[in-house]
């Protein structure tokens, strides 16, 4: 019961995520690159999740 409620956790962190960071682009770019939407979603990371964002060993991202 405990691995569902994570993976709940984690999908509905995912998909707020990725709402919130679509509010920051649409203001910019209706198709985004890749750098652009790895900047935003590190910009709503660091603005509203900032522990979360803290405790990230790699800033780097993933290509």
């Amino acid at each position: 019961m405990s691995e569902s409620f994570d993976l709940a956790h984690e999908n509905s962190f995912i998909q707020q995520m990725v709402k919130a960071t679509e509010k920051i682009l649409i203001e910019t770019a209706i198709y985004p690159s890749k750098e652009e939407y790895k900047k935003a979603a590190e910009e709503y990371l660091s603005e509203n999740q900032s522990e979360y964002y803290e405790n990230l060993l790699d800033k780097r991202w993933a290509t």
